[in-house]
């Protein structure tokens, strides 16, 4: 689920509290930007183990100046079987970059990127400490790309 956070900004948007969220005023004849995330559910993984989460698509639309956002929380209910203990919810900022579209497609790509390249949520069970982190994105299909430490996911406009 993904679920908006103080931006700053006077984004106009609508999704808030979803799996899909759409913001921005489109100038004349193009779509505002959205970002929904789909989740890998249910998720196996083994401690100590890399798994992928979830999905997120990104469309870069061209919004006017004012309405962006600058960034979204990513909202995960995890379920651990071992050691049994249940639904957690961990909350993981995703910040968005605007470019003035003023150079060329990869220079006016929008991106969504992890704050830290290695973002972490920490918890404890029984005294025992655990780490979920979300360790960047990979595996990009249609017209985007990742910067080289993979943090960044870009996305060229239309």
């Amino acid at each position: 689920m993904l679920v908006t956070f103080p931006s700053g900004k006077a984004g106009v948007s609508t999704g808030i509290g979803s799996d899909h969220v759409i913001w921005g005023t489109p100038q004349t004849g193009y779509k505002a930007n959205a970002l929904s995330f789909q989740s890998n559910t249910p998720l196996y993984a083994l401690l100590g183990e890399q798994s992928k989460v979830g999905s997120i698509s990104y469309y870069n639309g061209t919004i006017l100046d004012g309405t962006e956002l600058t960034g979204l929380m990513l909202n995960l209910g995890l379920n651990f079987a071992n050691p049994a203990i249940g639904l957690l919810a961990k909350s993981f900022a995703l910040r968005l970059y605007s470019t003035p579209n003023t150079g060329s497609a990869d220079a006016n790509a929008y991106y969504v990127y992890l704050p830290s390249l290695q973002s972490s949520n920490n918890f404890v069970v029984d005294g025992q400490a655990y780490q979920f982190e979300l360790r960047g994105f990979d595996n990009v299909r249609g017209d985007g790309y990742l910067n080289s430490s993979a943090s960044e996911f870009h996305v060229r406009e239309g």
